[in-house]
This record gives C-alpha cells, sequence and structure tokens, in this order.
C-alpha cells in the first residue's frame, strides 16, 4: 500500500454508470489497484453498491491483480457494511477515511 494511492491507470470507468451510479478501477502497482464507487442517494440500500463491488473484483481478477483496495468516510457506515460484508477487511486510517482492501 504506497502513501495516497497515487492513481497511475485507470483501468475502468464508467462500466457501470448511469443513474443509478459509477465505478471506476485505477491502478496503483503491479499487482495492486483502487476501486472508487458512487451510489445515487436513491438507490442506496437496495444492493447496488454490492453489485459495483462483485463487478470491481471481477474486473481485477481479469486484469491479474492480487489486492484492491477502497476508501469510505468513517461516519459512513452503509458503505463500511457493504465492504465488510463482501468480505474486505480493515486495513488502514487516512485523515477521516477508513481504508479496506479485498485480497484476490
Amino acid at each position: 500500500m504506497e502513501g495516497v494511492f497515487p492513481k497511475t491507470e485507470l483501468f475502468i470507468e464508467g462500466g457501470l454508470r448511469g443513474e443509478k451510479g459509477t465505478l471506476q478501477l485505477f491502478k496503483l502497482g503491479k499487482t495492486d489497484a483502487e476501486v472508487t464507487s458512487e451510489i445515487n442517494s436513491r438507490e442506496r440500500g437496495k444492493g447496488f453498491g454490492t453489485s459495483l463491488l462483485k463487478a470491481a473484483e471481477e474486473k481485477a481478477r481479469e486484469l491479474g491483480l492480487r489486492r484492491i483496495y477502497a476508501k469510505t468516510h468513517k461516519d459512513n457506515s452503509r458503505g463500511k457494511g457493504s465492504l465488510l460484508k463482501a468480505g474486505w477487511k480493515f486495513c488502514a486510517t487516512q485523515d477521516e477515511l477508513l481504508v479496506f482492501e479485498k485480497i484476490l
């Protein structure tokens, strides 16, 4: 895990972009990436975030990555819950953010 996760290459952007939300996967090195997502407020709590996480994991595996990271605000209980439920592990804090990782 490198510093503040310098993003060097965008693997997927907008693959699931639409009214429900968006997903991006950024390369962090040869084997790691960071996933970012945004869920439309009307769609929260309907399982769309879980779908985005699964899509990111599938794409990362397809690309031969070994680990992906995600960040969420420390007060975002839905985000934390979704990550933990999907098998992600808490690994660090970064200011007001919690960092989670998924070993693939």
